[in-house]
């Protein structure tokens, strides 16, 4: 799981000089700098909500597991929401 490793460092990097309220405007703006990552936003974004959950929750725990930035596991959350998800799908195909 590279995209994983590449989202983990760029949003531990980007945590440091964001505010805190900022972590799901950070995710998107990595997301949309790094291909592997937005394609794998993507595809769980595409996803219904039930297995978009479930892909979210699984991911969540790999990445407390990997020491992720509390942030990340932040903005994470919020596409738990599916008003959220569906934004973020927006803003990820522009």
């Amino acid at each position: 799981m590279e995209y994983l490793r590449k989202l983990i460092s760029r949003m531990k990097k980007r945590s440091e000089q964001t505010p805190i309220e900022e972590p799901f405007i950070t995710l998107i703006q990595v997301a949309k700098e790094t291909p592997d990552i937005k394609n794998t936003l993507l595809s769980i974004l595409q996803e219904e909500e039930f297995h978009r959950s479930s892909m979210i929750n699984t991911l969540m725990e790999e990445m407390r597991y990997k020491g992720a930035p509390d942030a990340l596991i932040t903005a994470m959350a919020s596409l738990l929401d599916h008003r959220v998800a569906r934004k973020a799908l927006a803003l990820l195909k522009e």
